[in-house]
């Protein structure tokens, strides 16, 4: 029960309208109020940051656990976007080879990294985390929200920019959006995986790992200075919305 009331709360953050029935029955009046609010701060900030990286011709994902968001968002973009989730089918569900004509999660990664039109790629971490490879054909994610499953979150950012090579990392940008409220469920998530990711890092004395970014900190030379100021200046390549 404590599970799925911490999930309902991460997705009220993430989304405040999808829990509108449950905030009509505690205050009519907030549930209006959030109604009148459409997709909600966070989704609105994703949109507009991903709308900025299309107009300048560069591919991005947008990162959230919630079907609906997954959906929802992906709608905005029309043509331009195809999403991934749970619901979504593989080839080997779908007997890829035998019916070519249904839609599946592999045609709609091939559609996103070779089709020009295809800008965005809307996916849950759950269900889009491994097996994807986007490191050649996108720079940039938008985390929308995040659980305290690190793992995940480690496999989505790693679609992007593991296993490229090290002139390419800094190439790589990531964006976690968070509401400016100090000690909330998303303070505690984001600490939650910063600190998992660092005891990893030390675990495994991988130094890629020790920041959200997943960017190296051993460099030499004038590179280390440049690299350093870029971390001073990002918050480690995390870049945190506030409203």
């Amino acid at each position: 029960s404590l599970k799925k009331a911490v999930l309902k709360l991460i997705m009220f953050f993430s989304r405040p309208y999808s829990c509108i029935d449950m905030v009509y029955k505690l205050d009519e009046s907030l549930a209006e109020r959030i109604e009148s609010e459409g997709f909600g701060a966070k989704i609105d900030a994703a949109i507009k940051s991903a709308k900025d990286l299309i107009s300048q011709n560069k591919k991005v994902v947008i990162w959230t656990s919630f079907k609906k968001n997954v959906e929802d968002i992906a709608e905005v973009f029309g043509d331009q976007a195809v999403f991934i989730h749970g619901g979504v089918n593989t080839a080997d569900q779908s007997e890829e080879k035998q019916f070519a004509e249904f839609d599946t999660r592999e045609k709609r990664i091939d559609k996103f990294k070779n089709d020009p039109n295809c800008m965005v790629l809307v996916a849950n971490p759950a269900a889009a985390s491994e097996s994807i490879s986007l490191h050649e054909n996108c720079d940039h994610a938008i985390y929308v929200d995040r659980t305290f499953n690190a793992g995940q979150f480690m496999q989505s950012r790693d679609r992007i920019h593991r296993l490229i090579e090290r002139s390419k990392e800094r190439e790589k940008h990531i964006e976690i959006i968070m509401l400016n409220l100090p000690g909330s469920v998303e303070q505690r998530v984001h600490d939650a995986i910063e600190g998992k990711i660092k005891r990893m890092a030390e675990f495994l004395d991988d130094p890629s790992l020790k920041s959200l970014g997943g960017f190296s900190e051993e460099v030499s030379g004038d590179e280390e200075e440049v690299l350093m100021n870029d971390i001073t200046d990002s918050e480690l390549n995390r870049v945190v919305r506030n409203f």
